[in-house]
Parts: C-alpha cells; sequence; structure tokens
C-alpha cells in the first residue's frame, strides 16, 4: 500500500528509510562527509533560488562552497529566529517552480505558544516520516507494526489533508488519540484503543504520557503495557521517565525534534545520550555566537539540510543543550555526535537582581517531591516567584518550607515565593506544557 501511495503522491518514503537504515552504520568519517556534502547541495540551491540567502551571501561577499567549506564563514551567517523568520516568510520561500509546487503550509505553536508557520516541501516530509520509523526501529520497532500516538490534532486542517492522514494511519497500522484533550473521558477513549490495537510502542508529548500514565495507575489498569515509549516534545525529566518506566514496563526513549527542523536526535537501547541526525541536521552550539568548548551547554542553532522549499539555515531554536565529548562512542556501534542532555529553553532562565540567571526548573523539576503530580514556576518580576502546584493524596505541607528555601538559595534571600494550589494546570494549545517560565524582559528579546 505504501508503495502505491508514493507512486500516487510522488513522495519516497521507503527510499529515504532505507537511505537512513543503512547510514546509521557510516563511520564518522563517512557521516562527515555526507553532512558536509547535503549542505553545500543545500546552499547552492538557497543562493539561486531563495531571495533572503541570494541577497545574504551576496552582501557578505560570500560564496555557497566557501560556507560548506569552512565553519568559520558559514558562521558569517546571521542566526535567524522565529520572529525574523515570521516577519519576512516570503523572502524564505523557494523562486524554483517545482519545488514549489509540493508546498505545504504547517503552523506550529511550539513551547511557547506563539504560532509559527512556515512551508515544507515534499523532501523534507519524507526524511522526517523517514527518521522517525529509524528512530522507532532502535526499540525494536519494525515497519507495520501497530503504533499509538498521543499526539494534537489540529483543527481547521483542510478535507483532503484529514483524508490523507487517516489513509497513511491506516497503512502504518497506527492510531492516534489527541493530546490537547486529556480529559478522563478521552483519556478512557485512549485505554479502549490500546487495549483493541494492542499497540508495540506509544509516541506523544512528555506531558500528555505522564498524564495518561498517571490516569493508568489511579484505576489500576495493570494491561496497558507497552514494548516501548517514545517522549518528544518537551524536557523529559528523570520523575517523568521513572513513572512511564514503572506504569508501562517498558523502556523510554527520549526523543528530541521540533516542527521547524525535523528529528535532531534520539536514544538510542542503551540510553547513555542522545545520537544527532547528522543526516538531516547540521548543528552547531554556541554561546554568545561562539562555539562552545567540549564538553559545555550552550544554545544549539540547527540547519536544515532537507527542506529546500523553505530554507531555515542557522536556525536558532533557544534550546540550551549539552554535548557529549567528540571521542565518545556509544556502545551501540552508532557514530557521529552525541548530546548528553537537552537542559531547557532559554525562555525558561530566570534573571536575578544580581544580574545572574538559573534555570526555571530550579535544579530539577518539583514532580521529584512525592505528593506533587503537577508543578509550575513563573517569574513574575525580579523578586517575585509564584509556584503552583496540584497536589496528590499523600502531599506533605512541609514540603512548601523545603521548596521556598531552595528558591530563596537559588534566586536571593529576598525573593518572595509566593504557593498557588489549582486543581489542575493547563497545557498550551499546542498540547504541550511550560513547566516554568519568566515574564520578565531580557536584553535578548527572549
Amino acid at each position: 500500500m505504501l508503495k502505491i501511495y508514493q507512486r500516487v503522491s510522488g513522495r519516497v518514503l521507503l527510499r529515504r528509510f532505507q537511505e537512513l537504515m543503512a547510514s546509521q552504520w557510516f563511520d564518522q568519517a563517512a557521516l562527515e562527509q555526507l553532512q558536509r556534502e547535503k549542505l553545500r547541495r543545500l546552499l547552492r540551491y538557497a543562493y539561486r533560488y531563495v531571495p533572503y540567502y541570494r541577497r545574504t551571501f551576496d552582501e557578505l561577499g560570500v560564496q555557497p562552497d566557501a560556507l560548506a567549506d569552512s565553519p568559520a564563514e558559514f558562521r558569517k551567517l546571521t542566526i535567524l529566529t522565529k520572529n525574523y523568520v515570521r516577519a519576512h516568510r516570503a523572502d524564505f520561500i523557494t523562486t524554483e517552480p517545482r519545488t514549489r509546487r509540493t508546498l505545504h503550509e504547517h503552523v506550529t505553536s511550539g513551547s511557547t505558544g506563539e504560532p509559527f508557520a512556515f512551508l515544507e516541501d515534499y523532501n523534507y516530509r519524507d526524511y522526517v516520516t523517514a527518521g522517525i520509523w529509524r528512530h522507532l526501529t532502535w526499540s525494536g520497532w519494525q515497519l507495520g507494526d501497530p503504533q499509538g500516538f498521543l499526539w494534537g490534532e489540529p483543527e481547521g486542517e483542510p478535507f483532503f489533508h484529514r483524508m490523507r492522514a487517516v489513509a497513511m494511519d491506516w497503512m502504518l497500522n497506527r492510531f492516534r488519540v489527541d493530546a490537547y484533550d486529556l480529559s478522563a473521558q478521552n483519556l478512557a477513549r485512549l485505554v479502549r484503543r490500546v487495549r483493541r490495537f494492542r499497540p508495540r510502542l506509544l509516541f506523544g508529548y512528555t506531558t500528555a504520557l505522564t498524564t495518561f500514565a498517571r490516569y493508568v495507575l489511579r484505576n489500576d489498569l495493570t494491561d496497558i503495557r507497552f514494548a516501548a515509549v517514545y517522549t518528544t516534545g518537551e524536557t523529559l525529566y528523570p520523575p517523568q521517565r521513572a513513572l512511564l518506566e514503572r506504569v508501562f514496563h517498558c523502556e523510554v526513549f527520549n526523543r528530541y525534534a521540533t516542527v521547524e527542523v525535523g528529528g535532531i536526535a534520539c536514544e538510542c537501547s542503551e540510553h547513555n545520550g542522545l545520537h544527532v541526525n547528522v543526516e538531516s541536521c547540521y548543528t552547531e552550539l554556541l554561546k554568545d555566537g561562539h562555539p562552545v568548548p567540549e564538553g559545555g551547554e550552550g544554545e544549539l542553532v540547527v540547519t536544515n539540510l532537507d527542506n529546500y522549499g523553505f530554507p531555515l539555515i542557522r536556525y536558532r531554536l533557544a534550546d540550551v543543550v549539552r554535548m557529549k565529548p567528540a571521542a565518545h562512542r556509544c556502545s551501540c556501534g552508532r557514530a557521529g555526535p552525541m548530546l548528553a542532555s537537552v537542559e531547557g529553553r532559554v525562555v525558561d532562565l530566570f534573571p536575578t537582581v544580581t544580574g545572574g540567571l538559573v534555570w526555571g526548573d530550579l535544579e530539577g523539576s518539583l514532580l521529584g517531591y512525592r505528593g506533587i503530580e503537577q508543578s509550575q514556576v513563573v517569574q513574575k518580576s525580579l523578586d517575585l516567584v509564584i509556584v503552583r502546584l496540584v497536589r496528590g493524596p499523600d502531599f506533605d505541607p512541609q514540603l512548601l518550607n523545603q521548596i521556598e528555601g531552595r528558591i530563596k538559595r537559588m534566586m536571593g534571600a529576598a525573593t518572595e515565593v509566593r504557593f498557588e494550589f489549582p486543581d489542575a494546570l493547563p497545557m498550551l494549545p499546542s498540547g504541550k506544557f511550560r513547566y516554568a517560565y519568566s515574564e520578565v524582559p531580557r536584553e535578548d528579546g527572549s
């Protein structure tokens, strides 16, 4: 059926999947050569067909091949932000007629809830889908095995797109349940789908999956188990991983991806870091615009190598990550760079009265405390922090003094900490959840 679909649609999903299944075993030199050649082709194309890059390259006096061959030259290109691309969207669209005919608009609100519309061509969509399939095989899944997705279902999709999604779900033996609706009724529906389909794995947003896990635990649904669970879209904290492993009796695979640049990295069965998808992503780890020394942490800037219709070259994700040392080699046998961890988003950094910055999750999510089912920390001003806690039946009020003391030690003794105790905390329109964020303006606009 997939072969028939490809013949009708012009897609090449299976070919891309075969490519990625082979290239994952390339050695370091071969992977670097493959990545460099894909970067060279993208830069040449962007210069020829995309107005923003033609203008930018000419203003800088650089040629595509020189940018591909020299990281120092490549860093001359301005780092793109979501706001800039949103304001100048037309300049990033290819003028080549053949690729323009394959473009599809995709709107994402990401983890901040701010809408961002970009375009994706067939090449990009095929590599994104094939990349997901490859990552799923790392848990033993094979093409055709049943799978469940706890995923966002945007409203207002054209009829043709909805029908195409239904057909693809049927061909891939998968089902989807709306992650935007985590009511007891919808979670009960998910239980029924799991019992009927018996999916090998469950894939979804971290918060949606942990919400489902707590529902399964509360209702003592001991038959709801999987061979693997894949979390994506949000930071996976250790207490959440432990909950998913305990409830679903399986391994948890953390996958790092964004809609704009696709799959960036994923854990293999060794669970000692995330393998970077070098075939589709050229990554840079920067701090104040400069490369971060080995072993350090910094902001990840990504160039997607597959989307010719709407190229994003040196795109700022506003995520802070830590890389594994260059000499690190995973025992699974896959070469290439690895992320040690995805620390969080830049927007989740809290500025202090002394001019410093601290992580909004305050050295670990409050989910690590017994009796707290959901938590959110919001910095309202330099000296005011709001902590919202959804309390479980075994919540200990003495925890409040411990949490307040921890925040004061990190933010300053004069910081006021106020607690709120809602029955539930709302998701963003994207179906994701923000555990921590600051409303204090930053000099860099974050």
